[in-house]
C-alpha cells in the first residue's frame, strides 16, 4: 500500500506534467487529482490547494538536489573544467526537462516569485563556493579581477534559459546537436570571447 509520501510524490508528478504540458492557470485541482487516482476532497488531504502544489514543485531544495555535484566540480579544477560543468547542468535539465520548464511557468504566471528564491539561492551558494574556494587563488592570476558576481547570475540565467528554450523552440532546436559540441562552444565563448 501507497504510504502518505508515496501519494504526495506521485501528486507532485503528475502535477509538474500537467503544469510542464499545459501550464498552472490551465490545470486544475480536479484534473491532477483524477490522473493521480484521488478523489478531489482527498487531494486536500496532501495539499492546501493548488499554489501549494506549485511551491512545492518549484521548493529551492528540490530544485537544486544535484547543486553540489557542480558546486564538487567548480571547486576542483575551475575554470579548466567549464565545458563539464556545462555538460553537467545541461544533463539534470535533460533528465528532468519538465521541471526545469515549470521555470518558464513561474515566470509567466507568478511573474518569477518561485524562480526568484531558485535563483537568489544559486547564485549566493555560487558566490560562497567561489569566495570560499578561487577568489584568492584565481582572481588577478587566470580570471580578471572584476564584478564576478554579476558574471556568476549572468552565466547562470543564460545557461538555464538557453538549454531550455533550446528544447522548446524549433528555431533554437539542440535537440541533434551533441551535449558535446554545446558545452565545447558555450565554455569558448566564456572563456574567450568571440574575437580573434
Amino acid at each position: 500500500m501507497d504510504t502518505i509520501i508515496d501519494k504526495r510524490q506521485h501528486i507532485l508528478t503528475v502535477a509538474k506534467e500537467l503544469f510542464a504540458t499545459k501550464g498552472y492557470s490551465a490545470t486544475g485541482i480536479r484534473e491532477i487529482a483524477e490522473k493521480a487516482g484521488l478523489s478531489l476532497g482527498n487531494f486536500y488531504n496532501y495539499f492546501k490547494n493548488k499554489e501549494d502544489l506549485f511551491t512545492c514543485l518549484l521548493d529551492p531544495d528540490i530544485m537544486l538536489e544535484h547543486m553540489d555535484q557542480v558546486k564538487q566540480m567548480i571547486n576542483t579544477q575551475f575554470p579548466n573544467n567549464f565545458k563539464d560543468i556545462i555538460k553537467t547542468v545541461k544533463t539534470l535539465i535533460d533528465r528532468d526537462f519538465q521541471k526545469f520548464r515549470l521555470i518558464f511557468i513561474d515566470l509567466t504566471e507568478f511573474n518569477g516569485k518561485h524562480t526568484d528564491k531558485i535563483l537568489d539561492r544559486i547564485i549566493k551558494e555560487s558566490t560562497v563556493t567561489f569566495d570560499d574556494n578561487l577568489k584568492n587563488t584565481i582572481v588577478g592570476k587566470i580570471i580578471k579581477d572584476e564584478d564576478y558576481q554579476f558574471y556568476i547570475k549572468s552565466f547562470i540565467i543564460s545557461l538555464l534559459s538557453l538549454l531550455v528554450i533550446g528544447k522548446l523552440l524549433p528555431s533554437v532546436n539542440f535537440n541533434n546537436i551533441s551535449d558535446d559540441y554545446i558545452a565545447q562552444k558555450l565554455s569558448n565563448v566564456i572563456l574567450h570571447g568571440i574575437l580573434l
